[in-house]
């Protein structure tokens, strides 16, 4: 009989796992420098109930300062007081949380599918092109 015994932890275990609040914070760090200042991430942080369960409640959004801080909702993540995994996704608009993240793996995953969505492209360059008009006026103005 052998005497190795084989490491049976997940592949991906690591020590430099992010909470769910860091990844969407630097998400939101990253439009801002992508889009020069003109739209910014912002995270809320509250408690709040899933399905009758008390937790964390992170609301990322979009802001346009130069549109006197217009607010635009991407998406809502929620997670136990005790446990950042599993956290859960709510697209904007959406009515249930429909998207599971066990690990910071699939959050990633899962953060990068709703911010590559068609309809956020769409957001973007709208909020994008009125805050060059905004810009643009105030200049000539």
């Amino acid at each position: 009989m052998s005497n190795h015994i084989p490491d049976l932890w997940p592949k991906g275990l690591s020590a430099t796992v992010l909470s769910p609040r860091a990844i969407l914070k630097a998400q939101g760090t990253k439009l801002a420098e992508r889009t020069k200042g003109l739209l910014e991430g912002e995270v809320s942080t509250s408690g709040g109930l899933k399905e009758g369960k008390p937790g964390v409640i992170l609301e990322l959004d979009i802001v346009a300062p130069v549109l006197n801080n217009y607010r635009h909702r991407v998406l809502t993540a929620w997670h136990a007081h005790d446990m950042f995994y599993p956290a859960y996704i709510q697209r904007a608009g959406g009515d249930s949380w429909e998207i599971p993240a066990a690990t910071e793996e699939k959050f990633v995953e899962e953060v990068g599918k709703v911010l590559q969505s068609p309809a956020i492209a769409s957001v973007l360059d709208s909020l994008l092109a009125r805050s060059n008009e905004a810009e643009e006026a105030k200049q000539a103005g």
